[in-house]
């Protein structure tokens, strides 16, 4: 390799170095170095067809969805499979599908009511998911607001997190834009909602297993999976939103190795998939990784 063909990564550095510096060229590095690691090519199908194959080889299937929103959104990679899953042939004794689908804003659970309303197999929970049962704030966007006339993606009503300075989601189009991230924090409120431990709705339903547990919190991925009795209801497969986690992303990857998962990137997400087949390479390469995140965070 030449010089000359190095120069356009060597100026990229340079940039990223003066941009962000040292430890913003180093979290720019380790990014090129994780997706060629740890990183399963994305695919928005990858949950869909893992849940398909599940159903075609079991009596049944049993997931538990936390932040499930509205139901039918672009990025939502449950809503479509279960509708679907439903229609099919079941047995009285052996249903197919057990959904139990956790969203605690109550506007958006009550459009999540409609989109599943008469659907068998679903239970629907409008109660938050956190360490500790009982009351916490929850922060969303002002609702009523032309949020396209401010430079938002009109479905930003949507998101919320308990983290008050988890704007990032919102901030998806445009990052860098300080008058747009102003705007998001001046028109932030908080509620305080009604929350509950994962085990603890589990237990509510008389779950035994977990096949499949899908987290999307806006950052608070690690605390909804810190309220699983793992030792109970260890789920088979964990798909989480893990691109807000920052800090906590480190925490997260050792709670869960801890406990026998693999962890394969995707896109923003990161599945885990229970393993006895952890290998001691494996185990070296997430502690790397490990340390890495907690340099650049």
């Amino acid at each position: 390799m030449s010089i000359l063909s190095l120069m356009p990564v060597l100026r990229a550095a340079v940039e990223k170095l003066i941009e962000k510096g040292p430890k913003g060229l180093l979290k720019a590095l380790g990014r090129k170095v994780h997706y060629t690691l740890f990183q399963t090519p994305w695919n928005f199908e990858l949950i869909p067809s893992l849940l398909s194959f599940l159903a075609s080889h079991q009596k049944t299937l049993t997931i538990v969805q936390v932040g499930a929103n509205v139901g039918n959104t672009e990025s939502d990679p449950l809503c479509r499979f279960l509708l679907q899953t439903t229609k099919l042939p079941r047995s009285d004794s052996h249903p197919r599908l057990n959904a139990v689908l956790i969203e605690p804003v109550p506007s958006l659970f009550k459009e999540l009511s409609l989109n599943y309303a008469g659907v068998p197999g679903i239970i629907l929970e409008n109660v938050a998911v956190a360490e500790i049962p009982g009351l916490k704030v929850f922060y969303s966007l002002k609702p009523g607001i032309d949020l396209k006339a401010h430079g938002l993606p009109a479905w930003s009503y949507q998101l919320g997190s308990f983290l008050p300075n988890q704007t990032e989601s919102f901030l998806v189009l445009n990052p860098e834009e300080p008058t747009l991230r102003a705007f998001v924090e001046d028109n932030l409120v908080a509620e305080r909602l009604p929350c509950e431990t994962l085990t603890g709705i589990c237990e509510k339903h008389g779950l035994s297993k977990i096949d499949f547990l899908q987290v999307d919190a806006e950052g608070y991925d690690f605390h909804v999976l810190a309220s699983l009795d793992f030792n109970r209801f260890a789920p088979h497969y964990i798909n989480y939103e893990r691109i807000h986690l920052k800090s906590e992303e480190s925490k997260c990857r050792r709670f869960l190795s801890n406990y026998g998962y693999v962890l394969r990137d995707h896109g923003q997400d990161t599945l885990a998939i229970r393993s006895d087949k952890f290998t001691l390479a494996k185990k070296l390469a997430e502690r790397i990784y490990c340390f890495w995140l907690d340099i650049i965070f």
